[in-house]
């Protein structure tokens, strides 16, 4: 009784589904795209509460399963967290405007040499905004953009896991329903056959020994029995743990089913490893991990471009005197170990891009 081919079949459009290139980094969504992505995510996440009643058949099973997987529900919930980070990421000024201000009284001392003034009060109010020059925003959406392709990647691993396991223990259960009956009837015919032969040897019809390897035989079988009910009663167990269901299933289907058509005889072994390659969404994950590194590097080399601030004032100085100006200052960039340059940080994505390019 070999494995069966159905399993391709029924979960084709899953696979397509899954299969289906994520979008590239560079088209980026808008917020609101994003939002409703992940209350997307948050609905499919919900639907582990509907019940997986009745027969269960492969569909069913699938269906079932994909709604109710703790590790599918913990990856699409991810997508909500990516959402949170995309708001943060698009954030067009580093810090919050700062707002300095100061009041003074001037006059002179007593006893002073000076002729005798009134007193002034000195004030002065500052606006300061520090600004990014070095693209550090998109680069930080781009970053963004990636996590959230490489976490499309992992839902849709994560679907087809989902997916292989519950088929293969489905396709387990109805094995061991066939067996369990297969046993069964022949454990009704050895222990027939083993009464007619003690039946025979009590007569002088059949040998002792004759009989009692009939009746060995037949307890053999029994034993065969005994052993596809606790396949069987295992079986049932893996597919509850992996549909979230209790107490006995009830599947329906049968193995017996036909194969699926051959490969074309024109597809050629290139074509037929491109097809492989693209239903294998642990390799299309891996690329947008590697991806996602690659913009986290160029992230933190633009984080190490010092950002100016911006300034404007206004004060009274001197003797009721009005000033008004601006300023630009501008942090001086000191490489490691004197200042914060990014270096270690830098080494270690480059590094981690290394690992990515070996997964």
């Amino acid at each position: 009784m070999g494995k069966p081919y159905a399993a391709l079949r029924l979960s084709a459009a899953l696979l397509a589904a899954i299969a289906a290139p994520a979008r590239p980094a560079s088209s980026s969504p808008g917020q609101h795209e994003w939002v409703r992505a992940a209350e997307a995510a948050s609905q499919q996440s919900e639907a582990q509460h509907r019940p997986c009643g009745g027969p269960l058949d492969a569909e069913a099973v699938l269906r079932c399963a994909l709604s109710r997987s703790p590790e599918l529900r913990l990856a699409r919930q991810e997508l909500a967290v990516l959402a949170g980070k995309r708001i943060s990421a698009g954030i067009w000024l580093p810090g919050y405007p700062v707002v300095t201000a100061s009041v003074a009284d001037r006059r002179l001392f007593p006893g002073a040499l000076q002729e005798p003034q009134a007193p002034v009060t000195n004030w002065n109010v500052t606006l300061a905004q520090e600004i990014e020059i070095a693209g550090q925003r998109g680069a930080r959406l781009t970053e963004v953009e990636a996590e959230r392709a490489a976490q499309l990647r992992r839902v849709g691993v994560a679907e087809q896991e989902v997916a292989a396991g519950a088929l293969s223990a489905y396709y387990e259960v109805l094995a061991a329903d066939e067996e369990v009956r297969l046993t069964s009837d022949i454990a009704r015919i050895a222990e027939a056959l083993a009464t007619v032969s003690t039946a025979r040897a009590k007569e002088p019809l059949l040998a002792p020994v004759d009989a009692d390897v009939a009746r060995s035989e037949a307890v053999r079988i029994a034993l065969g029995r005994f052993e596809a009910e606790r396949r069987h009663a295992a079986a049932q167990a893996v597919l509850a743990s992996l549909l979230g269901l209790s107490g006995p299933l009830a599947v329906a289907g049968s193995l017996d089913q036909a194969l699926p058509a051959p490969l074309p005889a024109e597809l050629s072994i290139e074509q037929a490893v491109s097809s492989a390659l693209v239903l294998r969404g642990e390799v299309a994950a891996a690329e947008q991990e590697r991806k996602v590194r690659s913009a986290r590097v160029n992230l933190l080399r633009r984080l190490r471009v010092p950002n100016p601030t911006l300034s404007l004032f206004a004060q009274n100085d001197g003797f009721n005197e009005r000033v008004l100006g601006g300023g630009l200052s501008v942090p001086l960039f000191l490489p490691a170990p004197l200042g914060p340059s990014q270096a270690g940080e830098i080494g270690s994505a480059l590094a981690q891009v290394e690992q990515a390019d070996t997964t």
